[in-house]
Formats: structure tokens, sequence, C-alpha cells
């Protein structure tokens, strides 16, 4: 991580947080599964948005949020018009 990333601060202390962070998330044993048996690699991980790394619950629960914003942002506009 450390090679690939740099030393720790400010924006990348946020990354390592967050790679840690993941791993360690008992509701995502997936993604440790995952960089366990080698299918996704320490290279890959390290470069992988929060969103996906994301378990798949979380996943969902994030496309639900997004279309209940896009569904109010919709009715926002109708109101306007």
């Amino acid at each position: 991580m450390f090679r690939k990333i740099g030393l720790s601060n400010g924006i990348k202390k946020a990354k390592y947080q967050s790679v840690l962070f993941n791993l360690k998330d008992p509701q995502n044993p997936d993604l440790r599964r995952k960089v366990l048996v080698g299918e996704i690699e320490p290279e890959k991980l390290v470069t992988m948005t929060a969103e996906e790394m994301a378990s798949h619950k979380r996943k969902g629960e994030n496309v639900q949020i997004q279309v209940k914003l896009l569904q109010k942002c919709l009715h926002d506009t109708d109101k306007e018009e």
C-alpha cells in the first residue's frame, strides 16, 4: 500500500483508513475473501474507490438513495414548471 500510494498525509491518510475499514468491516466479508483468494490483487485494492469496496448490501442502499434523490429532483423540477 505504501509503495502504491506513498507516505500517509491528508488525503492519503483517508485512503488508508478507507481500505483498512472496508477490509475489517464484518458486514463486508466478500471484499476480505476476494483479497485473500487473490481475486482482487493488493495493487488493485489500493486504487479502488469506497463505492467499489462496498458490500453488495451497501451498494444496493446507495442505488436506492440515488434513485430517491433523482426522483426528488424530477419532482422539484415539475413543480417549477
